[in-house]
Parts: structure tokens; sequence; C-alpha cells
């Protein structure tokens, strides 16, 4: 069941149970938010909407996550983008979830973790808050991402700014966002604009990077906050290092505006 959210312009909805996936982002009579229904109706790891990503991104090297020196196989984009989320509280506007590890997580990252966010519907604006919790008896190194699909015209026909400076893609970018990606490293704001409609996402709290990817350029584009980059954890380069009881909060927002 879809949890709703709603100011005055903006709507949006969550499926807890999928991973807390964002469904709609609703302005202008427009979805802003891409969703492939057969996708969201199978077993597989939500491929639209916004996972979350934790405790890493993107895929660990050869497949395997390494934590003092033991081997753990390790998928795409961490453990909690399919894991039901229960919903805490909530009112017309914001909405708290909470996920924590599970026996099955565990065998991917040997930690105990609540992971507990707030999305809030303000003017045109959807904002992110997350507090990560180590629940564990050891320090927990970690990171977070999100990985919002937006849906686009065409990719060569948006015009982008980045931290408010214009920004053209070469070829070679173009080329990289819709294969393998393009890491925009300390990047706190990234604008895009599509017709009509103009979109402005800020990572505000802990988020450092923003990643770029579209696997179909013609429908969406997809700009992950990350708090790191990939492989962290077997590079001991990871953002979050968290002591045992101890939490640390995240927050990012996308703002979508319409030209009148």
């Amino acid at each position: 069941m879809n949890v709703t959210l709603k100011s005055e312009v903006l709507t949006v909805s969550l499926n807890p149970e999928r991973g807390n996936v964002i469904t709609e982002l609703i302005l202008g009579g427009v979805n802003h938010i891409y969703l492939d229904q057969e996708n969201l109706k199978s077993g597989q790891r939500p491929r639209c909407g916004c996972p979350v990503l934790f405790p890493y991104v993107g895929m660990p090297e050869n497949g395997e996550l390494v934590i003092h020196d033991k081997r753990y196989p390790a998928g795409i984009h961490g453990v909690v983008h399919s894991l039901p989320w229960q919903v805490k509280a909530q009112d017309e506007r914001t909405a708290v979830f909470e996920c924590s590890d599970t026996p099955e997580t565990n065998q991917t990252f040997p930690f105990s973790f609540r992971l507990q966010s707030r999305l809030s519907a303000d003017a045109g604006s959807l904002v992110y808050h997350t507090q990560i919790t180590n629940q564990s008896k050891e320090v927990m190194p970690c990171d977070l991402g999100f990985h919002p699909f937006f849906r686009i015209s065409d990719l060569r026909a948006l015009t982008f700014e980045v931290d408010g400076e214009t920004c053209s893609f070469t070829e070679e970018q173009f080329r990289r966002i819709t294969g393998s990606g393009v890491l925009l490293r300390d990047c706190s704001v990234f604008c895009w604009q599509d017709g009509e409609f103009s979109y402005r996402l800020e990572n505000l709290i802990g988020f450092r990077n923003l990643f770029l990817w579209s696997g179909k350029p013609d429908t969406f584009l997809v700009v992950e906050p990350w708090t790191g980059e990939q492989n962290a954890i077997n590079r001991n380069i990871q953002m979050l290092n968290l002591p045992s009881g101890e939490s640390v909060e995240t927050e990012w927002k996308i703002t979508v505006t319409q030209k009148l």
C-alpha cells in the first residue's frame, strides 16, 4: 500500500513494501519519476523510482565486500533497496519510515543497523532526511546513496548547471552517462531544464558526490546523491565510519518548478 504526501503543488507517493521506493513525484499534472511497472511487480531489485543504496553504492570489486579481511558475496547497490520498510509516523506533508538489518543482509554486510528516513513535501520540493544508526558492537563502515530515476524528453535536449555554472557535456561524457555513468565529485547542486520544467537537486547534509547515468537517454536520467563512491569499503575510503551505538544524519532535496 502506497503512502502519499502532499504540499500545495506537489504529490509524492512511496511504496514501503517495495524498498520504500518513490513511485510518484507529481507537479503540474506530470509524474516526474520514471516507473517500470513490470519491474515493480517482480521480485527483482527496483530499477525505477528511487531505490535506497546502503551500505555501499555500485558494485564492489569482484562482487565481494571485504571486511576485516573476510570476504562476503555482494550484489549491486547494497542490501536495503528491496527490504520492506515500516511506516513510523505520517501526516499530510511528512512521513517517517524505518528499516533494519535481517539475517539475509547479514550474509553480505555483517552489521546490525537501523535506517530511519523522514520525507517532507514543501511547496515544489521533496526533502529526504535519513538517519543511520550502528546497532553493532563494533565500528561500522558504510556509505549511503539514492538512485532517483527522473523522466526526461531527450538527454541531449536538456540544459545543465553544476554548482551554479552552466555545463555542456562533451561527446565522451554523453557516452559515459549512457554507459558506465559519470561521477561529479564534491558537487552540491545539479540543475537541469527540460521544456517547461526545471529541476534542482541539492546535496544538503552528508552527501559529497552526484552520479549521472541514463540507460534510456530518451526516457530517464538518474541523478544520484552519494556520500562516497564505488568500491569504497574495499578501498577503505568510505565516508562513514560509525562507532557502536552512534548515528549520522544525511539530507538531500529535489525541487521541481514549472514555467507558467
